[in-house]
């Protein structure tokens, strides 16, 4: 696995620049696959650095036209950049069944071949050669080379494919997205089937499919999460004041997903196991599937069109899509109860491992990679979204939203911080933050409610006060 540091991917940062992607995938082989990937971008004269790439064989790698060694390891040396610069890597890559990288799952029913992209948090470079970090953002354009049976999708419309034969390999060719993480591209390739569908966007209609195998087509749910994913488009375009950044929104069902789902730019991928229901169900996980939907689209803007610096700010990432898929739940669904489920089933949880030895504060301090899997937990989560939502009844929700959106609007396209979107909550406001971010985001634990009673001579209560204790 490859890793790489905080002060290292900061250092990085500053010599890269404009990252522009051409990456083309072979999926035509059979326990590997071969990329790609050509790689323009600014950099500062003279200065060295290193690309991310973890592969089973290097091929060929030139800088400027200038052959460079392969080393081994995860990184390749960058010697002596010039102001604009070209890097091409041709590589053999090894499929996964741990969700790194390219996931490859054989169908037991029929033997069919299904891959699905998992790119969080520094696997991309599992795929392709690439700047595996936030805040070195970049333009994809992809290029899938594919059994002639298959469908493939990406952060971009599904083009037509090319090719010369019925049973050759077709040529899908995505247009180029907008400014991504690499976290947040997508390629998912298969013998899937979908159900077509679109949504209004306030840019107009936009192409809308749910991708899934075959054998379960009738119980993908297509209209339900396209109705969800509407709500959520008239919601999210008016609170956050800003159009949705992509020209497609797909959900594809992923076997042996080990996640949830995952935030991938306009195309989400969703566990199958854990949210494709193949019979009568309960309320409950209807609604929980809801609140996923309601949760990646939250990150299309918070997320992906704003990402984070660096992997410190994860717990604002993914509270702030817990906090915003819940109220839009609530909101602009039938659920409406949802808080209510929240608390039950998310915030007692956060109560819970906040009151353990290995509590931690809700803002993190990850120094590399490695660490950020030790993130993921209820505290980063649900109590994160609890603190967001009671910044936002502090504050009024009209005016949280409005620092939302002008934090959006400010860093579209680009990397930002908690500084910046409290710098623009304080704006929005005119109050101070910074005793309330040492309150909830830096101190652990839970506060202590008690009442301080006064009875008077007759046993009765004279008085009656809530009394409330901080944590040190």
């Amino acid at each position: 696995m490859a890793n790489l540091g905080r002060d290292e991917a900061a250092e990085r940062s500053t010599l890269i620049a404009n990252a522009e992607y051409d990456v083309t995938f072979d999926f035509t082989g059979t326990d590997s696959f071969r990329s790609r990937s050509v790689i323009r971008f600014a950099g500062v004269p003279g200065a060295a650095t290193f690309v991310d790439v973890v592969a089973q064989v290097i091929h060929s790698v030139t800088l400027n036209g200038v052959e460079l060694s392969a080393a081994e390891g995860d990184r390749l040396a960058l010697p002596e950049l010039e102001g604009d610069n070209e890097l091409v890597v041709d590589a053999e890559y090894a499929y996964s069944t741990a969700g790194v990288g390219i996931h490859r799952f054989v169908d037991p029913e029929n033997d069919e071949t299904y891959l699905y992209s998992q790119f969080a948090t520094m696997y991309a470079c599992h795929a392709f050669a690439c700047f595996d970090q936030p805040d070195i953002k970049g333009t994809f354009a992809f290029t899938v080379i594919a059994p002639a049976h298959w469908v493939v999708t990406s952060n971009a419309k599904a083009p037509v494919p090319s090719g010369t034969g019925a049973h050759s390999p077709l040529t899908w060719v995505f247009d180029r997205t907008v400014p991504l993480p690499t976290y947040a591209t997508v390629v998912c390739a298969g013998p899937y089937a979908f159900v077509e569908g679109s949504i209004t966007s306030v840019k107009g209609e936009i192409p809308a499919r749910v991708y899934g195998r075959p054998q379960l087509l009738e119980h993908f749910a297509a209209e339900r999460l396209v109705a969800d994913s509407q709500a959520g488009f008239e919601l999210y375009e008016r609170i956050f004041d800003t159009e949705f950044p992509y020209d497609s929104y797909d959900h594809v069902y992923a076997p042996q997903y080990n996640f949830g789902a995952m935030e991938n730019a306009g195309c989400v991928t969703v566990s199958e196991d854990r949210l494709l229901f193949r019979g009568k169900t309960s309320q409950a996980l209807l609604e929980f599937r809801t609140v996923v939907v309601m949760h990646e689209l939250a990150h299309m803007w918070f997320g992906d069109l704003v990402t984070m610096r660096w992997w410190d700010d994860l717990w604002l990432n993914e509270s702030f899509a817990e906090y915003v898929g819940t109220y839009a739940t609530a909101v602009a669904t039938e659920y409406s109860d949802a808080w209510v489920t929240f608390t039950a089933q998310r915030k007692s949880i956060a109560y819970a491992t906040d009151q353990l030895p290995t509590t931690h504060p809700v803002l993190s301090d990850l120094p590399d990679v490695d660490a950020v899997a030790g993130a993921f937990d209820m505290i980063t989560y649900a109590k994160g979204a609890s603190a967001l939502r009671q910044l936002a009844a502090t504050l009024g929700e009209e005016t949280f939203f409005a620092g939302v959106a002008a934090y959006l609007k400010r860093h579209a396209f680009s990397n930002a911080t908690l500084a910046d979107l409290f710098a623009e909550l304080e704006s929005a406001s005119g109050r101070s933050l910074t005793a309330w971010r040492t309150a909830w985001l830096e101190t652990p634990g839970v506060t202590t409610l008690a009442a301080d009673v006064t009875e008077d001579a007759g046993d009765l209560i004279s008085s009656l006060a809530v009394t409330e204790v901080a944590p040190e």
